[in-house]
């Protein structure tokens, strides 16, 4: 059995910024849920919702909350099945999930080795580069209304990798898997964290949009810092057996799984290219930078 928990904010970016509705809202908290089961390789299977409601709320925004989740939901056959509401000053809500997986068969982030292959299964930078634009950092009036369109696009949904991850359990080929949904850079560092190893990504493997390039350049910013930024496309990122056979990766590709890189000895994250290598530190979504130990030691004991 599979269980997360996680919530989405009032302030959350893409909805602050008019990007998406109260129904998109719904999708998202969905998405988010459902795609940690996706990163274990398992099944949703039902949800649980916890909604703070601000006494001012309309009830069709409610009732088009409540449809976006079902809309990402129901096609993947998990069932809402209850949950609590109350009041709040502000919008505030989380989900439940539960998932199943072949006892064994789960994917877990601690199992990377020196030699495995490192993957990622989504192009990288997109959702990155559209907060660079939404937060008006440097560079941003001068990016094409086409391009601003593109980003502004993946920000509105990204569906949970579900299929890719059953493929993972199944094949039995991979050795360690999250979802991101804080940054490439942040997932990544957690991977090599948890696995006491180093990821060496080769940066002429990432593929990185058109899109992404044009702000990065506009921006007088590293692409691949800005790939690597904070940004949540719920793709699933993690580590493949050496051995993996060229028939699974080509099913696994199907999928979009795409190989960027090797485990090495060390700890934390490289970026290769044909001028070098040099260490990359993440600049992803970790909310209790300096005191998470302080803050997860008690729970850890228990």
């Amino acid at each position: 059995m599979l269980l997360s928990t996680d919530r989405v904010p009032a302030d959350l970016i893409a909805f602050a910024h008019g990007l998406i509705d109260h129904r998109g809202l719904g999708a998202h908290l969905a998405a988010l849920n459902i795609s940690d089961v996706a990163a274990c390789g398992g099944e949703p299977t039902a949800l649980l919702l916890n909604c703070a409601l601000p006494a001012d709320m309309r009830v069709a925004d409610f009732r088009g909350f409540c449809d976006g989740v079902l809309d990402v939901a129901r096609p993947l056959n998990c069932r809402v099945v209850g949950g609590d509401i109350s009041s709040s000053p502000e919008l505030s809500c989380s989900a439940t999930v539960v998932g199943l997986c072949e006892a064994g068969r789960a994917l877990l982030r601690g199992g990377a080795k020196k030699g495995d292959r490192v993957f990622m299964s989504r192009p990288a930078g997109l959702t990155p580069a559209a907060f660079h634009l939404l937060t008006e950092r440097p560079g941003t009036r001068q990016v094409p209304a086409a391009v601003r369109s593109e980003l502004n696009e993946a920000l509105r949904y990204r569906a949970p990798m579900v299929e890719l991850g059953r493929a993972l359990a199944a094949d039995g080929c991979c050795t360690s898997c999250m979802d991101n949904t804080d940054g490439l850079g942040q997932t990544l560092l957690e991977l090599a964290e948890a696995g006491g190893v180093c990821i060496d990504v080769d940066t002429a493997a990432m593929r990185i949009p058109e899109a992404v390039r044009q702000v990065a350049r506009l921006a007088g910013a590293d692409e691949f810092d800005l790939a690597l930024g904070p940004g949540h496309d719920f793709s699933l990122v993690g580590t493949l057996r050496a051995d993996t056979s060229d028939e699974v990766l080509s099913a696994l590709g199907a999928h979009g799984l795409y190989s960027v890189g090797a485990v090495t000895d060390g700890s934390g994250i490289r970026l290769s290219s044909t001028s070098g290598t040099r260490a990359f530190v993440p600049r992803g979504w970790n909310y209790f930078t300096s005191t998470e130990h302080s803050l997860t030691d008690v729970l850890k004991r228990d």
